[in-house]
């Protein structure tokens, strides 16, 4: 890599760290800071445990001193004040004492990391759940859902494990720091020349710290392939056997797994090296300390003693600190994607409700609704649109049937009458008033909607209808089940309305699941039905019912309904016919049918 790439890679890994620091400190607040105090206030302690080596070994004479040495008469005072003397045993007690309240502040520390840690990810995955719960249907048009579960998973628990790295690495940056300040009270000379060397092997890691961040971003392109392989194939697994393309999609499924395993492989072989590199380096830098203090500096034996004990615990710090470099360099670009992601998702938020008016007074759909030469193109500034001038009424009450060939925009149509997307010119009026973005939650929450996909959770009948009205009691679910002629078959079922529906409804027919979708919807009490090629996928005798219990709607709320079957031409008050874009009303039934 050229030196201007390599700045360049250095310049975004600075950039993305810090803004993983600001992330964290601004998530944490008082616990980062509480973490923080407990952090130094145990490596102070050990500090002040590798200080009391001196004296222990002056006092027990295995350097050559004793209970008269300089070094342990000048704890005399500090014992004297405490009201003890300054003898083996009180100095013993004393470690000990250090040793025991270190071991309380490193659990107390390790608590609070973890709450960080756990508490973040929490909070991440909270925060674009929100934001992708607040964003616009045109974005999800637009996006691969696989995307959003990947950045919910793969990016959340690899910034949920960055975090715990980051902990890490400002522990052991501050004991490096402890250890080089008792160093620096005991050989000024050899602490420097310690630092020198702890720097330059910093230096040596630039480049592998570097690549590591580089396979981190492959590791998150190689896992959103990966997450988009796996969802098309399961939601396609039916077409899969039926084609009898299951080698296919395994070899798919293969080739993406081969991918992000060789990508780990490549990382975990350049982090041995570094830590291979790291390890001979601090030998020799320990041994050219050694033979520093002996051969020149002439350190008593006491200090060259604790010395050595103090840049033995250095070097596997310094070990442990370049290898956590390098997985939070790995880990780094997880957060980078998530931002990124968590950017593009509030940039298409759906615009809130500012006017207090408005909320005030919500659309009832007690008149009518009419459209206003509306025009849609799901890509603006390209020619064709979907919609083109497009204008009808809807009388309130009535039965409007929409038809029209396949592509010509009766889902869009829906989409926009819902709210769900904005017209790029004309407007939807409910008896007489726009519908815009403040009026908008309040006009959802008359709806009821049942599309041809029929969505259902792997939950029981009675918990899939709540999902739409949380509050419904037994009885009000029963009434919608009557009303949507979908009553009969629950109570033949064991266990009634805590019957389990399978997963996307795969234990029902494909009637019972279009029928318990229409009850959802009428348990919302609606003012606008929406019914999108609802039975389109039906037999007659399932289509019959839902015929049936559509006819027994009939002035009780506005009903669209979006077909081809002639059953239902004629059961309209009206039929909308969408050609070309624009939206013809046929008043009568009748000319439809002899057409």
């Amino acid at each position: 890599m050229s030196e201007a790439g390599r700045h360049r890679d250095d310049h975004r890994l600075v950039r993305v760290t810090i803004e993983f620091l600001s992330t964290v400190a601004g998530y944490g607040g008082r616990r980062v800071a509480w973490w923080l105090a407990l952090t130094m206030a145990s490596a102070v302690t050990e500090g002040i445990g590798l200080v009391l080596l001196v004296p222990l070994l002056e006092l027990t004479g295995v350097t050559g001193g004793g209970p008269g040495s300089a070094r342990s008469s000048a704890l005399t005072p500090l014992f004297e004040l405490a009201g003890m003397r300054a003898s083996l045993p009180n100095v013993l007690a004393l470690f000990v004492a250090l040793v025991a309240l270190r071991g309380l502040l490193l659990r107390a520390e390790a608590v609070a990391g973890g709450r960080i840690q756990i508490g973040l990810t929490e909070h991440l995955s909270r925060r674009y759940y929100a934001a992708l719960a607040s964003a616009s249907w045109r974005y999800f048009l637009r996006s691969r859902q696989s995307d959003f579960v990947q950045t919910l998973t793969s990016d959340v628990r690899r910034i949920g494990h960055g975090t715990s790295l980051l902990l890490r690495v400002i522990v052991e940056s501050s004991m490096l720091i402890i250890y080089g300040a008792t160093a620096c009270s005991l050989s000024p000379a050899m602490a420097a020349l310690a630092a020198i060397g702890a720097g330059l092997l910093l230096v040596l890691q630039r480049a592998g710290i570097s690549r590591s961040e580089l396979f981190g971003s492959k590791l998150s392109s190689s896992d959103r392939i990966l997450y988009g392989t796996v969802t098309d194939h399961l939601a396609g697994m039916r077409l899969t056997k039926s084609f009898g393309a299951e080698k296919r999609t395994l070899d798919s499924f293969r080739s993406a797994l081969a991918e992000i395993s060789g990508t780990q492989l490549a990382f975990q072989a350049n982090n041995a090296t570094a830590g291979m590199v790291s390890s001979i380096s601090g030998a020799a830098l320990l041994a050219l300390l050694v033979w520093f203090a002996f051969a020149t500096l002439q350190t008593s034996p006491s200090r060259v003693l604790v010395l050595i004990f103090i840049f033995t615990r250095i070097l596997p710090r310094t070990t442990n600190l370049q290898r956590d470099l390098h997985l939070l360099a790995h880990c780094l670009p997880a957060f980078a994607s998530y931002s990124r992601a968590l950017q593009e998702a509030s940039g298409m938020a759906e615009p809130r409700s500012v006017s207090a008016a408005a909320e005030a007074a919500p659309l009832l759909l007690e008149e009518e609704l009419r459209a206003e030469g509306i025009s849609f193109s799901y890509d603006p500034g390209t020619p064709g649109a979907v919609l083109d001038e497009a204008s009808f009424t809807l009388p309130a009450g009535s039965f409007t049937v929409i038809v029209g060939e396949s592509g010509a925009g009766k889902s869009t149509l829906a989409d926009l009458l819902m709210g769900l997307l904005v017209p790029d010119s004309g407007r939807i009026l409910v008896d007489g008033r726009p519908l815009v973005a403040e009026r908008v939650a309040s006009w959802r929450a008359g709806l009821g909607y049942v599309p041809q996909e029929t969505f259902l959770s792997h939950d029981t009948i009675r918990a899939n209808l709540r999902w739409a009205s949380p509050d419904a009691t037994d009885e009000e679910i029963w009434e919608s089940l009557d009303r949507a002629a979908a009553a009969d078959f629950v109570r033949q079922l064991p266990a009634g309305q805590d019957s389990v529906v399978g997963d996307r409804g795969s234990r029902l027919s494909g009637g019972e699941r279009q029928r318990l979708a229409l009850a959802r919807a009428l348990l919302r009490r609606p003012r606008l039905l929406i019914l999108d090629e609802a039975t389109s996928a039906l037999d007659v005798d399932s289509e019959r019912k839902i015929l049936d219990a559509v006819r027994l709607l009939r002035g009780r709320m506005t009903v669209v309904f979006i077909t081809h079957r002639v059953h239902f031409l004629r059961e309209a008050d009206q039929i909308l016919s969408i050609q070309g874009g624009k939206a013809i009303t046929v008043g009568a039934p009748q000319v439809v049918s002899q057409a």
